[in-house]
C-alpha cells in the first residue's frame, strides 16, 4: 500500500490557499475590467437632429471623462456643465434648427 504523503502541497490548506489566491486574481481582473463588463449607460439625445443638444452631449461626456481622469476636479463639474451648455448654445445657436452653414 501507498504510505500517506506528508508533504505541504498535500495537505487541505494548500488546497484552500490556492482557492484564496485563484479568489484573489478574479477579484482583480474583475476590478480592472469592471467599466468593460459594465458598461455605464450614456445619456440619449432628445433630438438625434439638434445640433445644440449633440453638442451638450459631446462636451457632457469629455467632461465626465475628465473628473474621472482627475477625481480633484469633482467639485467644479457642475461649473465645467455649465460653461458648456452656455458655450455650445452660443456656437450653435437656440437650437431645434438646422446647423449654421459655414462662412467663407
Amino acid at each position: 500500500m501507498a504510505e500517506p504523503s506528508d508533504s505541504f502541497l498535500d495537505r487541505p490548506v494548500a488546497r484552500l490557499l490556492a482557492l484564496a489566491v485563484i479568489a484573489g486574481v478574479v477579484a482583480v481582473l474583475t476590478l480592472q475590467h469592471w467599466d468593460d463588463l459594465f458598461p455605464q449607460q450614456t445619456q440619449e439625445v432628445a433630438d438625434p437632429n439638434d445640433p445644440v443638444a449633440q453638442c451638450i452631449a459631446r462636451e457632457t461626456a469629455q467632461i465626465e471623462r475628465m473628473v474621472a481622469d482627475n477625481p480633484g476636479m469633482a467639485a467644479q463639474k457642475e461649473l465645467f456643465v455649465q460653461r458648456a451648455q452656455a458655450r455650445c448654445q452660443a456656437m450653435e445657436g437656440s437650437g431645434a434648427g438646422p446647423p449654421r452653414l459655414p462662412t467663407d
